[in-house]
């Protein structure tokens, strides 16, 4: 009852699938592979080329094992456990980020359908073990979506093996809810040996009953052996078992069987007004269509390239940025006559002392907040930076507040005592700064200078989907002076003197965003500067990383950061295996004791 009552939402999908199966042109269509692949993707949220590698060893580890456990959850844990939070969070966004359009549309596709296997109910994503009506609407309308491609390109690509994988295993979850469709063909394909169904399909073929008017009336047989045959034949091509003359086409048939794949899933769907009766069923296209996409993609050029770009791409420059789209140093600002002092400031109710050991800082249990205060603190000695790890005061700091507005209020106080500083600086301890170029050149760059009007610099934030939004506060430079600790002032007090924001004392984890957004900017917003998220607080800004996701992915990103300015700063990275801070001028108090 459950799946009927799915079926019964399934009108508004209806009319996408008519239109494929008559062959009109939709909106991604004419995407080549190389873009599709994402090798090159501008996303601030992924890094779509590496989710895919990763993504694409799970994959041929289930078709290896057949849903044995062993290689499946071993690569799980080692590839896909550590980047897991941001993963359910760009699942959780499924609705938006598609109808809204994707930097990757394949790999968002890839990444949906990957989670409804994976992940538990408890995360709140619907998984496939549960036959809910919910999970069922989620398969069909990422498939619908899929619809709007060539899956040829889709499987050049190399997210095609990825997609059809997971198909192939949330089938088995179904199979049981569905009677065998076209039973008088099922003898064909089952209980024989791979070779006795390769004959089996070739007779079958050969006597013309693999016709346009099987594909119509049973279009998951019809799929299953096009599928099978090429699946064979291209593993025989793989293997060197077919000369290079007929090499090409072998390829141009399993192309040919690709798209009667998608034409059958389009007539099936059509015909019951539902993708899921067209994953649901028993037989087994999509295990062959996995194959067939594995043996055609892999090994993927574009994965090589990732493996090539990771092994000699920069994550530190000396003097400049390291820019990911060109695995070089870029220099993004221009250079100032005149440094000005900054002081940074990151607060948290964590202790955040700095460790003596590299090793110590490598181990796995090293938490984000922990490893951002050492890259931190490294960029600030490179500069000659004062930062400033706090444990903010209850009472002292966000009396009455929760916990994050403590660091606006710390940032009056201490400036105001600080005449040192000539910028302040507030970045949350999710966060780190990736570039080496100076503050100084970055304020410089956004007219936050002396003589300037301009008081603070925001990145602007980068989830604006109602376009009401404007910064992210978990990074921002302000100016030292009576002006820009004014502007930090209104800030604090909106809650209190504006009875509509009252409530964000306490409430709302984007309460501060919002106060700033909504009574503060539209006040100052001559004084204010706002980088693009390109730049600043998201998570693969270029300059400054925001990853509010702080899964483990991004502790591992900030080790290799430690590790790389501890060689620039020291000549190595384990002297003596004892990091020399006092070298930098960190005080004592700052460093955790010797083991």
């Amino acid at each position: 009852s459950a799946f009927r009552a799915a079926m019964s939402g399934a009108a508004l999908t209806l009319a996408l699938w008519v239109s494929v199966a008559a062959g009109e042109r939709v909106r991604y269509r004419d995407l080549d592979a190389e873009t599709a692949s994402c090798i090159s993707s501008n996303d601030l949220l992924f890094d779509w080329a590496e989710v895919r590698a990763d993504m694409g060893m799970v994959a041929d580890a289930v078709l290896r094992s057949h849903h044995e456990v062993g290689g499946v959850e071993d690569l799980f844990a080692v590839r896909i456990k550590p980047q897991m939070h941001r993963l359910q969070n760009i699942a959780l966004w499924h609705d938006l980020s598609m109808l809204k359009g994707t930097d990757c549309p394949l790999g968002n596709i890839a990444l949906m359908i990957f989670m409804q296997y994976f992940t538990p109910k408890t995360q709140g994503v619907p998984r496939a073990d549960e036959d809910s009506a919910l999970a069922v609407n989620c398969l069909d309308y990422y498939l619908v979506f899929l619809q709007e491609f060539d899956w040829r390109t889709a499987v050049d690509s190399g997210w095609g093996g990825i997609i059809f994988t997971f198909l192939f295993a949330l089938q088995s979850h179904y199979t049981k809810s569905f009677e065998l469709e076209c039973g008088e063909y099922w003898g064909v394909v089952s209980d024989k040996q791979v070779w006795e169904v390769y004959e089996y399909i070739q007779i079958f073929r050969n006597s013309g009953q693999l016709s346009d008017e099987m594909r119509q009336s049973c279009p998951h047989a019809f799929a299953t052996m096009m599928i099978t045959v090429a699946a064979i034949d291209v593993a025989m091509d793989s293997d060197g078992r077919v000369d290079a003359e007929l090499a090409a086409g072998v390829r141009s048939m399993a192309h040919s069987a690709i798209i009667d794949l998608q034409l059958s899933m389009a007539i099936h769907a059509g015909r019951h007004h539902n993708f899921f009766l067209a994953i649901g069923g028993r037989w087994p296209l999509w295990f062959w269509a996995a194959q067939l996409a594995q043996h055609l993609a892999h090994p993927s050029r574009f994965d090589s390239h990732v493996q090539s770009r990771a092994q000699r791409c920069p994550v530190h420059c000396p003097t400049g940025t390291p820019d990911a789209a060109t695995c070089s140093c870029q220099q993004l600002f221009p250079t100032v006559d005149t440094e000005p002092h900054a002081c940074i400031f990151m607060v948290d109710t964590r202790a955040g002392l700095l460790e003596r050991s590299f090793s110590t800082i490598a181990e796995s249990s090293f938490p984000f907040y922990a490893a951002a205060r050492h890259v931190n603190q490294l960029y600030a000695a490179e500069h000659g930076y004062n930062l400033t790890y706090l444990r903010p005061d209850p009472a002292l700091h966000y009396p009455g507040r929760k916990v994050g507005w403590a660091k606006v209020r710390i940032l009056i106080d201490e400036l105001t005592q600080r005449p040192e500083c000539d910028l302040g600086v507030s970045i949350d301890t999710d966060a780190f700064v990736r570039s080496s170029e100076s503050i100084g050149s970055w304020a410089a760059a956004f007219d936050l200078t002396r003589q300037s009007q301009k008081q603070i610099l925001f990145g602007k934030e980068l989830h604006d989907e109602l376009g009401t939004t404007i910064v992210n506060g978990g990074f921002f430079v302000v100016k030292n002076t009576v002006v820009g600790r004014r502007l930090l002032e209104d800030w604090w007090r909106v809650p209190l003197d504006h009875p509509s924001h009252a409530h964000l004392l306490r409430e709302d984890p984007q309460g501060l965003n919002k106060c700033w957004d909504q009574v503060v900017h539209p006040r100052w917003a001559t004084s204010v500067a706002v980088g693009s998220p390109t730049l600043f607080s998201a998570p693969l800004s270029a300059v400054v990383r925001h990853n509010w996701f702080k899964d483990r992915k991004f502790v591992q990103e900030m080790t290799e950061v430690i590790a790389a300015r501890l060689q620039h700063q020291f000549g190595c990275i384990i002297c003596s295996e004892w990091i020399p801070w006092e070298r930098l001028g960190v005080d004592a108090s700052e460093i955790a004791a010797r083991a």
